[in-house]
């Protein structure tokens, strides 16, 4: 797999969010690798146009908390390689706090490591508790 290109650029817009069988799964591969990780945040397939495009592009935007940028970002597209053929991309932006307030109104998040915590914990809590109800 090749390294993926960095490219910057001037204005992104978030049109709506890109869902489907093809992206369920491949949101399910995202979700199982970032919850595995050091990774705190969210993360949303989007459908977006960047610096004036007519036909919108579909991008994994990625709110970075804490965690290696580089590793989420090798990761991330070592699986969309994994899944997709090798011809097809992906744009992979990672957002600023004020960006994500504009994206969340239009696109949910379909990783929050927040909501993953939260049941990790739950499942953990409800394993202890059946063991000592037996």
């Amino acid at each position: 797999m090749e390294k993926p290109e960095k490219i910057r650029v001037a204005a992104v817009r978030v049109v709506g969010e890109q869902d489907g069988v093809p992206e369920r799964e491949i949101k399910a591969e995202f979700c199982e690798f970032l919850a595995g990780t050091s990774f705190l945040g969210r993360a949303y397939l989007a459908q977006v146009l960047c610096d004036g495009q007519i036909e919108p592009n579909v991008a994994l935007l990625v709110r970075l908390e804490s965690g290696d940028q580089e590793a989420v970002l090798s990761g991330l597209a070592h699986i969309f390689h994994k899944v997709f053929r090798q011809d097809q991309h992906l744009d992979i932006g990672f957002i600023s706090e004020a960006k994500e307030q504009e994206v969340r109104h239009l696109v949910k998040p379909f990783f929050s490591s927040h909501d993953c915590s939260r049941r990790g914990l739950r499942r953990l809590l409800a394993r202890f508790f059946h063991r000592m109800c037996r």
